[in-house]
């Protein structure tokens, strides 16, 4: 398998709506873990054209996976990933989570916030490999602060 990462724009929008599309045929949102189906406002906001910046991965030339930079505030902004369940578990999702923060650097953003379920492992993952602590939203939500370059949490 070979990955590309790149920056989306709006010549994109057709694979970013495709990608949403098949989130919602998928029975769950992490593999194994029985958690529903991204809802479609989440993906609404996903595939949405303006206002947000993103980045794809790319396997054999399909949009596999985005890492997209919602706007939250002045100097923050919402980090949506997703990838789909053919290629989870793959370093893909960790990979988007990267070049997304690097292009909040870009940005000059000062966090990227991301709301998870504690029981999506690979997401809990992640936490635990990079340290990153975690506040309690509520039962079982959790919201990850990620400071942009490096990478640091604040509660």
């Amino acid at each position: 398998m070979v990955m590309t990462l790149r920056t989306l724009g709006h010549d994109d929008a057709p694979a970013l709506g495709g990608l949403a599309a098949q989130l919602a045929t998928e029975p769950r949102r992490f593999g194994r873990a029985a958690l529903p189906k991204p809802s479609a406002g989440w993906r609404a906001r996903l595939a949405h054209p303006c206002r947000v910046r993103a980045v794809g991965a790319f396997v054999d030339g399909a949009l596999v996976g985005v890492g997209r930079l919602v706007p939250a505030g002045a100097d923050r902004a919402e980090l949506l990933v997703a990838v789909t369940s053919g290629h989870r578990g793959r370093g893909i999702g960790a990979a988007l989570v990267g070049a997304a923060l690097e292009l909040a650097a870009e940005l000059e953003l000062g966090a990227v916030v991301a709301a998870v379920e504690r029981r999506n492992p690979a997401a809990m993952a992640l936490c635990a490999r990079r340290q990153i602590e975690l506040r309690e939203l509520a039962p079982g939500r959790v919201e990850v602060i990620l400071g942009v370059s490096p990478i640091r949490c604040s509660a």
